[in-house]
């Protein structure tokens, strides 16, 4: 469907599709077994990050605003019911910026507000309900930040 996302076992009777977004270098395979390990009702979905794995030759993004509404897009054909993000390190940083844009409505598809969005720095992972986003200030909105040295560090 999409560049951006891989199902490695397709389970067309999920509940919940899971998007695994990387952290910074690191690939989606990592997620890959993932299918294996969760319950049928949900659906790992792996994203691909420019710059990395079969995306290698794409030149990676600098500007946190400009990959969270160009992956917002990307996943669109894929918003077709219920789901949440999990990110690790700077992939959980892009998993809540896109989860907050998809709430406030940049996401057309089907379900197009995540149930949860779940981070891990270390130890447990942690899944929280999706603030509005008008009520949270990242460092991306702050004037002069354009997350370049996020992204490419």
């Amino acid at each position: 469907m999409t560049e951006w996302v891989s199902l490695p076992c397709p389970r067309p009777e999920a509940a919940i599709r899971l998007f695994c977004l990387p952290y910074a270098g690191g690939g989606s395979v990592e997620y890959q077994q993932w299918a294996d390990l969760l319950p049928a009702t949900v659906e790992v979905a792996p994203v691909h990050l420019p710059g990395r794995e079969r995306r290698i030759r794409q030149q990676p993004y600098t500007v946190m605003k400009e990959l969270v509404a160009d992956l917002a897009d990307g996943l669109e054909p894929y918003l077709d019911r219920p789901y949440a993000l999990f990110g690790y390190s700077l992939g959980a940083w892009v998993a809540f910026e896109v989860a907050r844009s998809c709430a406030g409505g940049s996401c057309t598809g089907g379900s197009s507000s995540p149930v949860r969005s779940c981070s891990r720095r270390r130890g447990r992972p942690i899944c929280r309900a999706i603030p509005p986003p008008t009520t949270c200030r990242t460092p991306h909105s702050s004037p002069g930040w354009s997350g370049s040295a996020a992204l490419t560090g």
